[in-house]
């Protein structure tokens, strides 16, 4: 008697049905094992003291009393400086305004600028006098609150600050030009104070903006040397506040945070808390996530979570120093831009490029250093009655040691001109441009990164009065 045999389409369906549920199962497993290696990489992190997500940052970061908190004293203007309108603002005021913003003043402020920059800095002088707070106040940090997306925390404070140094920018520029050396002096030092609340943020922009406001530091101090000399008191004062700043010029909590959000985001698509379409660029901030939960298998997103925190623990590795920071930083963008297939779908969406905010942050190193190199140069004038010829001749009087460009891995150079030295880093395309580092309004970035000292004879204050534009082509 024949068997009955089963007709030719379920039997191709049986095996159908046998074959995916052996995908889903090499699926499963593989998501499994996936799951497996990357809580070992994160234990081994873990043990040797590395934080991975921004709760275990915050436990890291400083405690800080609110009588010692120079941000406890910025909350209540924060809400005052975000009145300023740049759109508003007379196209001449200095620092602000669209045509002004430009200036290089080192060389020189048009007197046709200076009535619209004092109307409107005595607009906003309530905000100045309360900033003059931070100079008790040397330590401090904001709180964050970080939603429950990474990439949807906002930092409001960030823009306040930004305008906060540049409002103490233009408050430094009228006083120097009425000779007032000690009220920039001290500008100065407040405007470091302000880069100091975000020492410990762990966020790349907060690093980005923290640069920008202690170059505002560095530019008032270049200008002040520009327009007289200043007495040993201030001096020795903008010395130890350039060392304390230099030595908390880091990246290390930008890069941790960088980590935790690639981290905490991976960790949220493979529990399923939040959907893939939801990770877009275009996603509106603080929107909840939208979309059904990622179908994105396991084993690729647990595989994707592994390499990123690995890319980027090399990057952490590398630290402060700038040769191995450049190094991996390189090594970085190009691991990621190998992986930008269209199978690398977090990387696409996720990851960052950070070669340029790690030359940026050396750039800012380097303006430190040479500025506190400046510093020295200025009291061996003061002591010798001329300016050194040479970095060695600071050495060990006035400088503990050479100071080093992050650049080139050699000493910072110093160039003797006819208005009196440029002491410079070659900068990140380590050509020796001579000290071409003049504020350009065209350029983006000068040659060279520096700072320029004059001699005694070529200081003073320079106003200058040609008349004004007329209105552009």
């Amino acid at each position: 008697m024949a068997r009955s045999r089963l007709p030719i389409l379920v039997r191709i369906l049986l095996g159908l049905f046998v074959f995916v549920l052996l995908c889903l199962a090499v699926v499963y497993g593989q998501g499994r094992i996936g799951t497996a290696k990357w809580q070992r990489y994160a234990a081994d992190l873990r043990s040797a003291g590395q934080p991975l997500t921004f709760a275990e940052i915050e436990a890291l970061r400083a405690v800080v009393p609110d009588d010692r908190n120079s941000a406890r004293a910025l909350e209540p203007l924060i809400p005052r400086i975000k009145t300023i309108d740049s759109r508003q603002v007379n196209e001449w005021v200095l620092v602000f305004g669209r045509r002004a913003g430009g200036f290089d003043f080192f060389n020189g402020i048009p007197r046709y600028a200076l009535a619209p920059s004092r109307q409107f800095l005595d607009e906003h002088r309530d905000i100045v006098t309360g900033l003059t707070s931070l100079a008790d106040g040397p330590t401090g940090r904001f709180d964050i609150r970080y939603e429950p997306m990474p990439f949807n925390t906002l930092l409001p404070h960030l823009t306040s600050l930004r305008a906060a140094s540049k409002l103490l920018l233009l408050d430094a520029v009228l006083e120097l030009t009425e000779g007032a050396m000690e009220p920039a002096g001290r500008n100065a030092e407040i405007v470091w104070s302000l880069s100091g609340t975000l020492d410990d943020e762990p966020t790349i922009i907060s690093r980005l903006v923290q640069m920008a406001i202690q170059d505002v530091g560095v530019q008032i101090l270049e200008i002040m040397l520009r327009v007289g000399e200043l007495e040993n008191d201030l001096l020795a004062r903008l010395a130890d506040a350039l060392d304390r700043k230099r030595t908390s010029a880091t990246m290390r909590w930008a890069l941790w945070g960088e980590r935790a959000n690639w981290i905490e985001t991976l960790e949220q698509l493979a529990r399923g808390h939040v959907a893939l379409a939801s990770l877009s660029a275009t996603q509106t901030p603080n929107m909840p996530p939208t979309g059904s939960p990622s179908m994105m298998p396991n084993m690729l997103i647990r595989g994707e979570q592994l390499l990123g925190t690995q890319m980027l623990s090399r990057l952490i590795d590398a630290g402060d120093d700038p040769a191995a920071l450049l190094v991996a930083a390189e090594q970085f963008d190009t691991e990621v831009k190998l992986r930008l297939s269209r199978w690398h779908v977090l990387f696409r969406i996720l990851m960052p490029s950070l070669s340029r905010p790690v030359v940026l942050h050396i750039r800012s190193t380097a303006r430190l250093d040479c500025a506190r190199a400046a510093l020295a140069a200025e009291q061996f004038r003061l002591a010798r009655g001329r300016l050194p010829d040479t970095l060695v001749e600071l050495v060990p009087d006035f400088l503990s040691s050479m100071p080093v460009d992050p650049f080139s891995g050699g000493p910072l150079r110093l160039a003797v001109t006819e208005m009196g030295v440029v002491i410079y880093s070659v900068g990140e395309d380590h050509a020796d441009n001579g000290g071409d580092v003049a504020r350009l309004p065209k350029q983006k970035q000068p040659q060279d990164v520096g700072f320029r000292l004059p001699a005694a004879e070529h200081r003073g204050i320079l106003l200058t009065s040609e008349p004004e534009p007329k209105d552009e082509e």
